[in-house]
């Protein structure tokens, strides 16, 4: 589904008044449950990647840089997903060559490119599932409120755009849960694509005194060459603003940009539009993310001839002080493991 625009309008809707007591009633809902359920422990640590949100704030970019910082320290990873998105409940580990993203959701297919990836709707089934692995630490992709499983450390994305929209809980806003609680959970907190534009949550950030840090989405060193080229740019994740504004900085002239909902099944209607749109568009790219080209693989039909004929331009994020947040990250590494 895509986010109700009034939840990141600066000023207050009428619709986010109205739902405010149901917002009241989500966050003692989820402050009950984080004080009513003992967390298992893993037998290995476990490094969350959440946000603060509903919505993409760019946890699973974040989570294969930070697996890539730790393998340069020679420290292995597991990643351990909900899957969400797909069929099937796990535990599983996932196999690239075997499952689609309808079975185990886009994100784990992404993760398993990576390393060892497990799918469970269970958290500490997955991560006993990953008990057996040769991987030193886990990373799970979300989960943050999700108390069923110890975190041994909780990093938290936040969109330096979006920040925390209009600071109200769903369905009143995006937050999952009480703003104060959330970042008295957390530990380590990421900034996205800028300096935070809502200087109260900035405030809020560092009067906390948690350790924040900066990081850059950039091209893929495998990303399709943009410059000067007609693109229609179609995708269906959580911020596609995030998605344009990248292709349009590697060069592209973008004739269309065309938004899905987050996680979308595209359709043989849907995929058979798109195509039809490049054909009327001659020379022109029919370009989408990562996550939105291995949707539709594995599929039939238009589906599979979307898939074949469109590119995907991936993305990376980058710390702008690598070392500084690995430091901040390894003594929780150590202390637990």
């Amino acid at each position: 589904m895509h986010a109700p625009a009034f939840w990141y309008y600066n000023r207050l809707s009428v619709l986010s008044v109205l739902l405010w007591p149901a917002g009241w009633l989500y966050g003692v809902g989820t402050r009950l449950r984080s004080r009513l359920v003992r967390p298992q422990k893993a037998d290995k640590p476990v490094i969350c990647i959440g946000n603060f949100v509903a919505g993409g704030a760019g946890k699973t970019p974040t989570a294969l840089a930070l697996a890539t910082l730790l393998s340069e320290k020679n420290i292995s990873v597991a990643f351990l997903t909900r899957g969400y998105g797909g069929e099937l409940p796990g535990p599983l580990h996932v196999d690239r060559n075997h499952h689609t993203a309808l079975q185990v959701g886009d994100e784990a297919l992404l993760l398993a490119a990576a390393g060892p990836t497990v799918v469970s709707k269970n958290r500490p089934a997955g991560a006993k599932a990953l008990s057996r692995s040769c991987a030193d630490v886990i990373i799970m992709d979300d989960g943050f409120q999700n108390p069923s499983l110890h975190k041994d450390l909780s990093i938290i994305v936040i969109d330096h755009k979006q920040g925390v929209g209009n600071g109200h809980i769903i369905p009143s806003g995006p937050l999952r849960g009480p703003l104060l609680d959330q970042i008295a959970n957390s530990d380590i907190i990421v900034v996205s694509g800028g300096s935070l534009v809502d200087h109260r949550l900035d405030q809020r950030m560092k009067k906390s005194g948690k350790p924040v840090f900066s990081a850059q989405l950039v091209a893929a060193d495998n990303a399709p060459q943009l410059e000067g080229k007609k693109v229609i740019a179609f995708t269906g994740i959580g911020v596609p603003e995030k998605f344009f504004t990248t292709v349009e900085q590697a060069g592209a002239d973008v004739i269309e940009k065309i938004r899905f909902p987050d996680h979308h099944r595209f359709s043989e209607s849907e995929a058979n539009w798109l195509l039809s749109l490049q054909a009327d568009n001659k020379n022109c790219l029919l370009l989408t993310t990562a996550k939105d080209h291995i949707r539709l693989k594995g599929q039939s039909g238009a589906c599979d001839r979307l898939f074949h004929s469109s590119l995907y331009f991936g993305v990376d994020l980058k710390f702008d002080q690598e070392e500084a947040f690995l430091q901040a990250i390894l003594p929780a590494l150590k202390a637990n493991a």
